[in-house]
């Protein structure tokens, strides 16, 4: 995902993402999965639906695929860095801090 996650439906935006990603992780059984988040900017709504998407990517990371977060983010955006540093807190995944200049 990249840029401001704001969505007017953030279900609706959020819907077809979660049902791909279910799909997908059941058909194709990966061994791997990244999710690269370059986010400037997201809402306390948006910011709900993202992590139960989170949650089902960790799922599969209980269940022993490698998986892999990584957070960029902007070196003088200290809001989005803190959101990532949070992010580690509430996920049982590895979420990688990426500073980009």
């Amino acid at each position: 995902m990249v840029g401001n996650l704001i969505p007017s439906d953030p279900e609706s935006f959020f819907a077809p993402i979660t049902r791909w990603f279910l799909l997908y992780s059941t058909e194709f059984e990966p061994k791997q999965i990244t999710v690269d988040l370059y986010l400037t900017f997201i809402n306390g709504c948006s910011e709900h639906h993202l992590v139960s998407f989170l949650k089902k990517v960790e799922e599969l990371y209980s269940r022993g695929v490698e998986v892999r977060i990584n957070c960029h983010y902007e070196s003088d955006d200290f809001d989005m860095r803190d959101w990532g540093r949070d992010l580690r807190l509430v996920l049982k995944i590895p979420v990688d801090m990426v500073e980009i200049n």
